[in-house]
Formats: C-alpha cells, sequence, structure tokens
C-alpha cells in the first residue's frame, strides 16, 4: 500500500504532463562567466559589474506556478524510492504503485519467452553499425531525397531501448501494458521516416 498525504496528492492531481516553473538563479554563473571573459580581455574588467547587473536586471522574473508547499511535496515525491509514479494505459488518470509490486509486474512480463528473448551480449553496436551502412547504401542510391537526409543521418551515441510497463487500470489486478521506447536508439529516426512516408497511406 502506498500512502500520500494530501499536499502529495494534490500535486498529482496535475497530471504528469504539468510543468512547474524552475526556480533557476542565473547571477552566480553569469558572474563566473563574465570573469573568465575579463581575465582574458582586461580591458573588460571595469565593466563586468554594470553588465552583469544589467543582463540580471532586465531577465524576466520567475513566476511560480506552484505553491511553496506544492514544490516541497513535489521534491518529496521525486526522493521517494519506494514508489513509481506512471500514467495509467490510454491515459486514464496518473498511477503511484509501489515499486516492489511495478518490478514484480515488470518482470512478469519479461519472464514470457514466447514474447521475450534473453540475449548473452549487448547488440546496441552491432544495430548501429548495420542501420547506418544501410542509410548510406540508400542515400547513396538516392532512395533518400535530399531534403530528408539530414534527418534520418545518424549522429551521436545511440542509447538502448528502454522496456517499462502502463498500469492497465481498468482491468482486474491492473496488469501492466508493456512498452519500449526507443528514444536515442538507432532505429527511431528510420521509424520516423518510414512513418512519414507511410502515413499518408494508411
Amino acid at each position: 500500500n502506498v500512502v500520500l498525504d494530501r499536499d502529495e496528492l494534490n500535486i498529482l492531481e496535475y497530471g504528469l504532463n504539468y510543468i512547474p516553473s524552475k526556480i533557476l538563479s542565473i547571477e552566480d554563473q553569469l558572474k563566473a562567466d563574465l570573469e573568465l571573459t575579463a581575465n582574458r580581455y582586461p580591458e573588460l574588467q571595469m565593466n563586468v559589474g554594470l553588465v552583469r547587473d544589467s543582463i540580471v536586471y532586465n531577465s524576466d522574473p520567475f513566476s511560480p506556478n506552484l505553491h511553496r508547499s506544492q514544490y516541497k511535496s513535489l521534491n518529496n515525491l521525486k526522493r521517494r524510492n519506494d514508489i513509481v509514479i506512471k500514467q495509467a494505459d490510454k491515459g486514464q488518470g496518473t498511477v503511484v504503485i509501489s515499486r516492489e509490486v511495478y518490478e514484480a509486474k515488470t518482470y512478469a512480463l519479461l519472464e514470457d519467452k514466447k514474447s521475450y528473448e534473453e540475449l548473452s551480449e549487448n547488440p546496441m553496436w552491432t544495430t548501429y553499425e548495420t542501420v547506418r551502412d544501410e542509410i548510406k547504401d540508400l542515400i547513396k542510391t538516392g532512395n533518400i531525397p535530399k531534403e530528408y537526409v539530414s534527418r534520418i543521418r545518424l549522429r551521436g551515441r545511440p542509447k538502448l531501448p528502454r522496456f517499462y510497463i502502463l498500469p492497465k487500470v481498468h482491468k482486474k489486478l491492473c496488469p501492466g501494458r508493456p512498452v519500449v521506447s526507443g528514444i536515442g536508439h538507432s532505429t527511431e529516426k528510420p521509424s520516423k521516416f518510414l512513418d512519414l512516408l507511410l502515413k499518408p497511406h494508411i
């Protein structure tokens, strides 16, 4: 059982798409950056303070969209390692579930050998190289229009897909719907490109 106080429940009612304003102070970082620049250019040292004060004065003031007690509750929820907060399957609200129960439901899905296979090694880089070479060949042979090349070409270090579940609160025993998030994986850009091509025909 997960126990939450009234303030924590209140902040969760905003939903997981709500973005709280962040309290940002640029003054300290700005001071350090300006001093670093002034050390390189001594003629600027006399005006460092004026420049800093001018930037800070003209910056947009912080406008909180939560009460102080709500920020406190939000931080309390973030620090709790015994719970998992997820959106319910089909967008039916926000679910707070104990980490122990969440992990048990997740591992139960992964143990289904008909759906999942345990690998002896990480295929991330092999997949990356295969996808990269295929994209290069498609570009070289003109099968990918020039205007799409920058959108499909792989850049940066690939990431492993992330497996998680969305609780099906509308079903008995609240099973989890498995989701594999491929954001940052080497197949992400080609998948978006194919989706763009196929969407008009579906």
